[in-house]
C-alpha cells in the first residue's frame, strides 16, 4: 500500500532492509545491477504521523537465498552474525508473511 495525495492516515510504516551479495567486500562498493542482492534483515517501524512517535516495530532476520555464509564485510557493517542467523533466521517467504501481518492496512 502506498500513500496517495491527500492521504490522511494517522500512521505510516517505514522499512529498512539489510542485504548481502556474492563477492561483497569493502573494496567492491555497492552491488552492480547484475549482483544478486539477498535480504538478510527486514526492519520496520510504525510512526504516528502527527507526533512522529514510534508506535510499534518489526525486526526479522532472513536466511540469504544464495549465500550459505555471510560475507565478513557484511558482518562488520551490520553486526549480524552467522550464529544470529542460525538461531533466529527464517525463510524469505516466512519473513514477508510476517511483515505483511505487521503492516496490516497501514500505508507503507
Amino acid at each position: 500500500m502506498s500513500l496517495q495525495k491527500g492521504d490522511t492516515s494517522e500512521r505510516r510504516i517505514y522499512l529498512d532492509l539489510e542485504y548481502c551479495y556474492p563477492g561483497m567486500t569493502r573494496e567492491s562498493g555497492r552491488p552492480g545491477e547484475n549482483d544478486q542482492r539477498q535480504v538478510v534483515q527486514i526492519g520496520a517501524i510504525e510512526v504516528e504521523t502527527k507526533t512522529g512517535a514510534e508506535t510499534k516495530s518489526f525486526d526479522v532476520l532472513v536466511h540469504p537465498a544464495f549465500e550459505k555464509n555471510l560475507p565478513s564485510f557484511f558482518v562488520e557493517l551490520t553486526a549480524i552474525t552467522q550464529d544470529m542467523l542460525k538461531e533466529r533466521g527464517v525463510s524469505f517467504p516466512k519473513a514477508l508473511e510476517q511483515l505483511i501481518q505487521f503492516c496490516d492496512t497501514t500505508p507503507v
